[in-house]
């Protein structure tokens, strides 16, 4: 049987020369030539370190080389201090090998049968470099230098960073999953990041449930600026104030939140305002039916202070429990002045009211003329109003300016004419004066007020000035 290709000497060697000479002679030279198996056996057993030499370096067979260890082959080069690479060839992928020494006979680069590959050189020269000097053009993977990653025939994932010639990213460094599957990132041998298949990126969380999902820690988020003493936090209250399923956010120093010309505090201090450019009310509970809630009753001592010196507003009714002190004036819209009274009777807007005989502090509506326990007129809308409200009261006015019920058939009724009780039901009539020793006088208690408007005829209602007297 004839083996395959080998290397031979095309010249015998001299009587003089050792068979395993350091170095040929110059007119030796090597040719490939068919060997048979009697002279593959004499090669296969030649003795331990034998050496073939050249004019740049040996190869050693079967033997040892110093500083390096046993190799079945080994290249060395004839300069002292120079690279060189050894091939084992043991019973094992544990113990076969190839290797590549440095100047130091280190050995930086080794690869087992079993498929590792191992990379170690002590300088501060770069480990693995990747240098593609002729890439494509492409937007596709012949336009990249990078390492793939392989299972079997199947492509599982790329480290790569796309060539300056690449569109449409160029110079893009790239680190890809190729498989539907997430990418993590550990330390100390735990997971301390993944992105899933979804994009969705997990920083302690293993399954992240939106574009990014930080959990765990009593601080889990901190983002500062140019000063890491003023940093946003945001923090597991149940860690760090002892509620359960709350998370605070917290922003140190002169920061500040700006949304939609909303804006959340100011050099410093607990503020919620329009920011300066937004020129727009601040709202507060705008589209909502709910109520707007500062402070609990269990703070007596603090309360709401306004201190802006422009004019407030409110559109609906003001409720205050406690007490109001007023430094200033108090303007109302309507001119009188009235208070909540228990009555028996429905009584109408501009009825004029009696005291009810029947029953205590009750207000019944006037049925005779000149009655003297007159006690006011029902007023529609108060300027001013005492008392607490009830289905069984009326708003009794006593003060003021309000439109009062007026019966102008026998007497008409002119500016500045004195009211009194009339004969029907929550009417009043002008006041005719009796004569007292040649006096005209009105009869004292009997007054409602003073006519504002004129009332020529028939039964109407006039702005009165209210005066009882």
């Amino acid at each position: 049987m004839v083996s395959t290709v080998a290397f031979c000497q095309s010249t015998a060697a001299k009587a003089d020369e050792p068979p395993n000479s350091q170095k040929p002679p110059a007119s030796r030279e090597l040719h490939p030539t068919t060997v048979t198996p009697a002279q593959e056996s004499v090669v296969r057993n030649v003795r331990p370190d034998t050496v073939i030499g050249g004019t740049s370096g040996d190869v050693i067979l079967d033997g040892s080389a110093t500083g390096y260890g046993t190799y079945g082959v080994f290249l060395r080069s004839n300069t002292a201090g120079a690279p060189a690479i050894g091939v084992k060839l043991g019973t094992s992928d544990a113990t076969s090998e190839f290797a590549v020494f440095d100047s130091g006979g280190n050995a930086f680069f080794r690869v087992t049968p079993n498929g590792s590959a191992y990379l170690s050189k002590n300088t501060d020269a770069a480990v693995l470099e990747i240098n593609n000097s002729n890439p494509g053009s492409g937007a596709n993977y012949s336009a990249w230098s990078g390492i793939r990653f392989w299972e079997g025939s199947a492509l599982k994932g790329l480290i790569y960073q796309m060539n300056s010639n690449a569109p449409p990213n160029p110079n893009m460094l790239r680190i890809a999953n190729i498989v539907n599957a997430p990418m993590g990132f550990a330390t100390n041998n735990t997971e301390r990041m993944r992105i899933d298949s979804n994009g969705y990126v997990g920083v302690n969380a293993l399954s992240p449930q939106s574009r990014l999902d930080v959990r765990g820690g009593s601080y889990a988020v901190q983002i500062s600026g140019n000063d890491a003493a003023f940093p946003v936090t945001f923090r597991d209250m149940s860690v760090t104030d002892g509620y359960s399923l709350g998370v605070a956010m917290e922003m140190a120093g002169n920061s500040v939140i700006r949304v939609s010309n909303l804006q959340l505090g100011y050099v410093g201090n607990p503020s919620i305002q329009s920011t300066p450019s937004g020129n727009a009310p601040l709202y507060l509970n705008r589209w909502s039916g709910n109520d707007v809630v500062i402070g609990q009753a269990a703070y007596t001592n603090r309360g709401l202070r306004v201190e802006s010196a422009g004019p407030s507003s409110f559109a609906g009714s003001l409720s205050v429990a406690g007490d109001l002190t007023v430094t200033g004036n108090i303007a109302a819209k309507y001119q009188d002045f009235a208070e909540w009274v228990p009555s028996v009777e429905t009584l109408p807007a501009g009825t004029v009211v009696v005291l009810d005989r029947e029953h205590v502090n009750h207000v019944i509506a006037s049925s005779r003329a000149y009655d003297t326990t007159v006690a006011g007129v029902v007023s529609p809308q108060p300027g001013i109003t005492l008392g607490e409200a009830g289905a069984a009261k009326a708003l009794v006015a006593t003060m003021g300016r309000v439109r009062v019920r007026v019966d102008a058939s026998k007497h008409p009724v002119a500016i500045g004419d004195l009211l009194v009780t009339s004969g029907t039901s929550g009417v009043a009539m002008k006041s005719i004066p009796i004569d007292v020793q040649g006096i005209a006088m009105h009869r004292p208690g009997t007054v409602v007020g003073k006519a504002l408007e004129p009332l020529a005829g028939g039964v109407g209602e006039i702005l009165v000035l209210l005066s009882l007297q």
